[in-house]
């Protein structure tokens, strides 16, 4: 960033004299990642107030802090200190501001699954050839967006924003912000549902962005096999079809799985082979695909970038624990990335069994025992031999799954599950464990390994 502290006031229509104009090297939420030289904005929320932290983050070097008070503690700063009445709103307007010093392509991704992957994998074919800035981790919502796009750096030639809701307007809101000139969106599942109401609901928050890019001109790059997603098209000037129908502009033909349920496709008459497992995972490389080829790249690197994508932690990670097969897929869950991740399990070929280890799926609402029933049974009739469930909701599932056939139990305790799976994994299972990321079922895949570990060196 290349403002200093009096240009940030003066930014925001607030009153610059006797504003400090020390140089801003970048801005911070967190005074425990806050560095010499960054600006502190001091968010307020149900559970935190970042005023609290003001006089450590001077301590720590900060050159100025946007706040709604000025503390007594800090009386000693207040050159230093931007008084607004919403610092949430000003860290808002100013990266809006600062997004319009960049004339540079701006990609937003949505979605109900696959938007972190499908960033970053888009991220891995434009860095071929470009300078590229993503959202860090899932930094998505109200917050997250405004702080990555004040993280750009002056050189940056492309910026790619992953935009998440939980409300009608939300993504209207990051569009105004971040003003995408591509918008992506990977598919509408069941994400949210509960707050959405439904799957018309989600397409409707969903469909946004799609709204700016058609309002503004932009480039729309679309999931044509999403029947939700489908008619969009014929009403943007600008539409890529990513899929498998005959009508997407970029299609994979001649899908094929290997032995870690990693698929191989035929895109533009070359074969790609994929290094991270599930058929989901070729929607996420087609939609990268599609906005590679928009912004020049050429094919013959963006298959290079694709085959070299490898999996990052808690999505689909596949590892042999000995003789067993494990997928952490632990991030987050919802029915329609749970059913994604079944159907991989289901695809491992040579699998003496099949076990799904799955956690609650949060924030379904009204709609949480019809779903954790559905998956219950999905599970039994996709070949799951065994399902162990965790939390509330999810004893719903295994009572469904076990009405249809398979093998179910339900634990209070994630000990007791670990205990229990260790004691039974043999030669030749798979083990799926999945869940919301408020049920933290990483937990579970740290335990199973230090288990496991422990048996073979005893």
């Amino acid at each position: 960033m290349n403002w200093t502290l009096r240009d940030i006031a003066m930014q925001l229509g607030i009153d610059a004299s006797g504003i400090t104009d020390a140089a801003i090297h970048h801005v911070s939420i967190d005074t425990r990642t806050l560095q010499s030289g960054d600006l502190f904005i001091a968010l307020q929320g149900d559970q935190f107030n970042g005023h609290t932290f003001l006089e450590k983050a001077f301590e720590q070097g900060a050159s100025g802090a946007i706040v709604n008070t000025i503390p007594e503690s800090v009386q000693s700063n207040q050159n230093q200190c931007i008084q607004v009445p919403d610092t949430l709103q000003a860290m808002q307007t100013l990266a809006k501001k600062y997004r319009q010093q960049f004339s540079i392509p701006v990609i937003a991704i949505t979605g109900s699954n696959g938007k972190t992957t499908t960033k970053e994998i888009t991220a891995a074919v434009l860095q071929t050839k470009l300078r590229v800035e993503k959202s860090p981790g899932n930094l998505n919502n109200h917050i997250g967006v405004p702080l990555s796009i004040l993280k750009w750096k002056p050189e940056t030639e492309v910026a790619i924003v992953e935009m998440g809701a939980i409300h009608i307007g939300e993504i209207h809101d990051l569009c105004e912000i971040a003003q995408p000139t591509h918008g992506v969106v990977t598919n509408i599942g069941k994400g949210h549902l509960g707050l959405f109401g439904s799957l018309e609901g989600v397409a409707k928050a969903k469909g946004e962005l799609i709204d700016f890019i058609r309002k503004n001109k932009g480039m729309a790059v679309l999931n044509g096999d999403d029947p939700y997603l489908k008619p969009l098209c014929d009403r943007i000037q600008f539409c890529q079809k990513f899929g498998e129908s005959e009508s997407c502009d970029v299609r994979a033909n001649d899908v094929q799985p290997n032995d870690l349920g990693c698929y191989s496709m035929k895109v533009s008459e070359q074969r790609i082979q994929l290094q991270v497992p599930g058929r989901h995972m070729i929607y996420s490389a087609l939609a990268a695909f599609a906005i590679g080829r928009t912004l020049d790249i050429p094919a013959a690197e963006i298959k290079k970038a694709l085959e070299s994508f490898l999996p990052f932690k808690q999505r689909m990670e596949i590892e042999r624990l000995g003789d067993v097969i494990l997928i952490n897929d632990t991030y987050n869950a919802n029915p329609s990335s749970i059913l994604a991740a079944l159907q991989t399990l289901k695809e491992l070929p040579d699998l003496k069994r099949r076990i799904a280890v799955l956690g609650d799926m949060l924030e379904l609402g009204e709609y949480a025992i019809e779903e954790h029933r559905a998956i219950g049974q999905t599970a039994a009739e996709m070949g799951v031999e065994l399902l162990l469930g965790f939390g509330p909701e999810m004893r719903q599932g295994v009572e469904a799954s076990k009405t249809f056939g398979a093998e179910a139990i339900h634990f209070e305790t994630q000990t007791d599950l670990i205990d229990h799976l260790s004691s039974i994994l043999q030669f030749g299972d798979g083990v799926l464990v999945k869940g919301s990321r408020g049920m933290r079922m990483e937990r579970v895949v740290d335990g199973i390994k230090k288990k496991m570990h422990h048996l073979e060196t005893e």
